[in-house]
């Protein structure tokens, strides 16, 4: 056996004592009895440890001698109980002891010999998964479980007491402290001050539970990297392990929270409050995902029993292949051939322009995505046959499958029977069918615990199909539908009491009613899908809700603050998730989306733009998130002014709407705004034109002449044409345009723009009311816009003002010129014109003198020469000064 770390072993002090000063060195004896002793392991206070061989029976082992001096006798009673001790146990993860001796009158014992590590050096030499050395622990712990069938208690196990060999076998060593559970009492103080429970700092009797104990912080140990009572001194130390408090685990530790909480309770001050044995400890410990780890075997490092398993595994999938190729049957009835034909002829049976390539499209998706869910469950079938993992994760795994299916089987339904908007949807709709990886992340499928009851759990599989539809119509476009089916299944998980299903739930209703009709119950309906997914270990479930709740609050201008300050939240949830690239693509696309303002960071919202497309690359396949993404790019840099870049973003957004949709689909549409856009901003009017056109050409035909997508193609080709002087053209496009927006409550800039288009028309030919009205409500409504460029609101509001005072509406012209003198969102330029416009309507009122000499004093500071108003007022500006 390998020599342990015994120096702060307490020996049978009343009271921890510290550490002894390391042992002279020890004369090595040729031989122990009949044993040929071969080098010295290691020496403490307990005596020293040889490696010696047993020439009759042609076998290595370790002989523990102890040392003679004041204290031998102590030790000597010691070495008999260790003796004892493991003359009761037999077990493959405790040492095996044959046989004790004296030598030169001092004991001695002989037991198997160990080649490899203690626990605590085995775990040092390098970087080694937690599921790793968890199975180890596991290992442990079971050795202590036979000794405590036996009726022995350890009474000092800790790393150094735990072997580790070459082919990762686990054993305990060093019962030196062992006794007998039942009836012996011994008061004094006995083991290491770090790794014992209360009970045994007082000197009480130890039993099976204070091993718990040790093993618990052992264990503790090994997953988080720190122990879990640390104090400066051994009072200090006490005072930590009999409060109790057990610190929680590090921020950024991938061991699943569920390992913590069986921890805690294993590290109770009171005996009582463990667990009943370590076999009922070690039995929550192995719901763990991993059950493989958790056998010799796979913790093996010699490449030969690798070997040996890869024989094993591939002999028994040979074995089981029939039956595991048969595993994916269920899919046939969901996807095949038949339902190919039918998608494929209802989608052309609607006759919009776009549907057969869409339709195409999907198709192609839908078969990779049956592909690869036959592929994981034949690969659940196999991975149990070859006994790789528990009955129980196989259950979960083909649940987990099954749900999957329950999605595809939901979406293929409603291809079948497709309108506009399931056409229009059907490619994001199958994009977002949900990700077949997370049936394999079996530390997600163990955190959540299904009710024992077997009706329960039917009930609760049926509820889920049936969010599954829930979850297929909001991708759709069928929200109302897609409602009603969410508020019942809340009502049902309600009435079961079965939580983890409430907040799949929720996620549900808040995903419809952000899509249906963003407010205040769509927020509610994620904080709560958050607040469960989180107390139910739904960590993906809490990840999205947040994310997109996030969404909901930052995208009310008023309260863009509060949803950044959100952030830091959803970053952690989707981290904590281990998220699919898509929800990172999203969470990172929210995230720029409320950076993306005017008055926002640039230089942030780009770069969490930039980290969701990298996301979506490395995720492979072209994905509509990432065109919506580099459009979302676009519009940032178009509102920036940074123009050959909102370009060159436009342009890639166009190739992927191409590549995903096809070249024909609606949504192609929006970077073709887009290139409008650009181009009205730099003044090429006449090149924008015909993208505005292509824009609405493309929408039109299935999206049908007054849909709201519509409205900023319609505002701005107006707009254009209003700018080359073609108001004829210009008009019918506004008005449409000024309808939309009317009809849906619309109050973008888009629509500001367009009554601007329509005064400018009315201005010039003479209409001059008309066209202060328009200037007026565009004005107004720009205000009332964040989003909008300020400046648009206050040339409104000047024009608004001009047209007032030459209706002879002067009342009226001076609140315009008024607020524009005021308003912080404007350019100091119209502030100057204003006040020069102003000091014009006030000059013939001697009580205004002095204000008229100072609004053209600070007018003509930020009015260039050459401007009109500027001109107009010289006269004014002069008596100013002669006064």
């Amino acid at each position: 056996m390998s020599a342990g770390d015994v120096e702060d072993t307490v020996p049978g002090d009343k009271a921890p004592a510290s550490p002894r000063a390391s042992p002279e060195p020890v004369e090595v004896p040729q031989s122990i009895g009949r044993y040929r002793v071969l080098s010295q392991l290691g020496v403490g206070g307990m005596g020293v440890v040889y490696a010696a061989y047993d020439n009759d029976l042609d076998r290595k082992v370790a002989i523990k001698l102890v040392l003679p001096d004041s204290e031998s006798l102590g030790r000597e009673a010691a070495l008999l109980r260790e003796a004892q001790a493991l003359a009761k146990v037999e077990h493959p993860h405790v040492v095996r002891v044959y046989e004790v001796g004296n030598y030169r009158g001092q004991v001695y014992l002989v037991m198997e010999f160990l080649s490899g590590a203690t626990l605590r050096s085995w775990m040092r030499a390098e970087p080694r998964p937690w599921r790793q050395r968890l199975a180890v622990l596991i290992q442990a712990g079971r050795g202590l479980q036979a000794a405590h069938d036996a009726g022995v208690v350890h009474r000092d196990f800790k790393p150094d007491n735990v072997v580790v060999d070459g082919s990762g076998l686990a054993r305990v060593v060093d019962f030196g402290l062992a006794q007998a559970d039942a009836g012996e009492d011994d008061s004094t103080v006995l083991g290491t001050p770090r790794y014992m429970p209360p009970e045994q700092w007082r000197g009480e009797s130890a039993g099976p539970r204070a091993d718990q104990f040790s093993f618990a912080v052992t264990l503790y140990e090994a997953l988080y990297g720190r122990r879990p009572f640390a104090g400066a001194t051994t009072i200090l130390l006490r005072e930590a392990i009999e409060i109790g408090m057990v610190p929680p685990p590090p921020s950024d530790s991938q061991v699943p929270r569920r390992f913590f909480r069986i921890l805690e309770r294993a590290l109770s001050p009171s005996p009582e409050a463990r667990w009943p044995s370590m076999a009922d400890m070690l039995a929550a410990l192995e719901h763990d995902p991993w059950a493989v780890p958790l056998r010799v075997l796979a913790v093996s490092v010699a490449l030969v029993v690798v070997g040996v398993a890869g024989y094993a595994t591939a002999t028994v999938r040979a074995t089981d292949s029939p039956r595991c190729e048969a595993a994916g049957e269920r899919l046939d009835a969901v996807w095949g051939e038949p339902q190919r034909v039918e998608v494929r002829r209802a989608f052309k049976g609607t006759g919009l322009g776009f549907a057969r390539d869409v339709g195409d499209r999907v198709i192609a998706r839908l078969d990779d995505y049956a592909d690869g869910w036959r592929d994981q469950r034949r690969a659940v079938c196999e991975e149990h046959a070859a006994g790789l993992q528990t009955d129980r994760l196989t259950d979960l795994r083909n649940a987990c499958l099954d749900q999957r299916l329950a999605h595809l089987s939901a979406l293929t339904q409603v291809f079948m029977a497709p309108d506009l908007s399931v056409v229009e949807n059907a490619v994001q709709a199958t994009a977002a069918l949900p990700g077949l990886a997370a049936c394999a992340d079996a530390n997600a499928l163990l955190a959540v615990i299904l009710p024992d009851d077997p009706a329960v759990v039917r009930e609760i599989e049926a509820l889920r199909a049936q969010l599954a539809r829930a979850d297929v119509l909001e991708q759709t476009g069928r929200y109302e539908e897609g409602l009603k089916i969410a508020a019942e299944v809340r009502k049902e998980a309600a009435r079961l009491g079965y939580a983890p299903l409430a907040a799949e739930a929720a996620l549900s209703d808040g995903r419809l009613r952000m899509a249906a009709t963003p407010g205040a119950e769509a927020e509610a309906a994620l904080a709560e899908a958050v607040r469960l997914g989180i107390a139910n270990d739904q960590y993906a479930v809490a990840a999205e809700a947040a994310v997109i709740h996030m969404y909901v609050v930052g995208s009310d201008e008023s309260r863009r603050s509060e949803g950044l300050a959100s952030v830091m939240y959803a970053e952690a949830l989707v981290a904590r998730a281990r998220g699919d690239a898509r929800l990172v693509a999203l969470l990172h696309n929210n995230i720029g989306t409320l950076h993306d303002d005017r008055e926002g960071s640039v230089d942030l919202a780009r770069a969490h733009y930039e980290r969701a497309i990298e996301a979506l690359r490395v995720r492979g396949e072209a994905d509509p998130l990432a065109a919506i993404v580099h459009h979302n790019l676009g519009i940032m840099y178009v509102n920036h002014g940074r123009l050959d870049e909102a370009r060159a973003q436009f342009e890639r957004a166009l190739e992927l709407f191409a590549t995903v949709f096809g070249a024909d689909h609606p949504l192609g549409a929006h970077p073709r705004v887009g290139f409008g856009d650009v181009a009205t901003r730099r003044g090429a009017f006449a090149e924008a034109i015909p993208s505005y056109r292509e824009a609405i050409a493309l929408m039109e035909p299935s999206l049908g002449a007054e849909h709201q997508f519509l409205l900023d193609p319609l505002a701005g080709l107006g707009v254009a044409y209003v700018r080359v002087g073609m108001h004829a053209e210009a008009r019918p496009y506004l008005t449409r345009a000024l309808t939309i927006a009317e009809r849906d409550g619309l109050r973008r800039e888009p629509v500001g723009d367009a009554l601007v288009g329509l005064a400018d028309i009315a201005a010039s030919a003479g209409r001059t009311a008309e066209a202060r009205d328009f200037y007026g409500r565009a004005a107004d409504l720009y205000e009332a816009s964040l989003e909008s460029d300020p400046a648009k609101a206050s040339r409104a509001a000047l024009q608004a003002g001009e047209l007032s005072a030459a209706l002879g509406e002067r009342d009226e012209a001076i609140r315009w010129f008024e607020r524009v003198r005021v308003s912080q969102r404007g350019s100091e330029l119209e502030r100057g014109q204003a006040a020069l416009s102003l000091a014009t309507l006030l000059s013939s009122r001697a009580a205004e003198h002095a204000r008229v000499c100072a609004l053209l004093t600070s007018g003509r500071s930020a009015v260039p020469e050459g401007d009109l108003r500027r001109t107009d007022t010289e006269a004014l500006f002069a008596a100013c000064e002669r006064h």
